[in-house]
């Protein structure tokens, strides 16, 4: 259980069904196509923040350069999208940031820092996994097979838990182009 009390999170909200439902609810309704493994991937993100891709700063930035350069803008992409059921760490759409700001290196600057500000446990990523599977269990979220949801825990068992990519589906469809930052840093460029 979690709840707000004043401005200080009480309890894990990522144990939180509800806080949980909302966030994928809000997800799935967007992509409608999500498999399991970009549930996994949003859930990751979420719990872990942006470390993971920023192992190495001077490949991050390579990496981000040539996507960024590749990508047309696209103003009817919404700007950024909530990972966190507290709304702290969003995912910034580079198409609909191209075209507002158009700032490549503010925003590699807005990742370096949520990287050292935003880092999360695996006993979260775990808690959060473990609330996804109650969901389904419990049928809140129907759209996942339990035999499918107990085989990719599995998979998740075996390789740790570690980050992955999102599923050709999703790559297909929704064409994912975006960077992880704390919401608090949207200011710096939504103004």
């Amino acid at each position: 259980m979690s709840f707000l009390l004043a401005k200080i999170q009480v309890g894990n909200l990522w144990k939180s069904q509800t806080s949980l439902f909302q966030l994928l609810a809000s997800h799935i309704s967007k992509y409608p196509r999500m498999q399991l493994q970009d549930i996994f991937k949003l859930l990751y993100q979420g719990t872990m923040g942006p470390v993971h891709a920023l192992k190495s700063p001077a490949v991050f930035i390579r990496r981000f350069k040539k996507e960024y350069e590749k990508l047309e803008s696209n103003k009817d992409e919404p700007l950024w999208e909530s990972i966190r059921p507290d709304g702290q760490l969003v995912r910034v759409n580079l198409r609909a940031y191209k075209a507002r700001t158009n700032n490549h290196e503010m925003l590699v600057t807005l990742c370096l820092w949520s990287a050292e500000c935003c880092r999360g446990s695996k006993d979260d990523l775990l808690a959060a996994w473990h609330t996804f599977k109650k969901l389904c269990r419990s049928g809140r979220i129907q759209r996942y097979e339990q035999e499918k949801i107990a085989d990719f825990t599995k998979l998740l068992d075996e390789n740790g838990y570690k980050a992955g990519a999102h599923s050709r589906t999703y790559r297909r469809l929704y064409k994912p182009s975006y960077r992880l930052i704390c919401r608090k840093f949207l200011s710096l460029f939504t103004s």
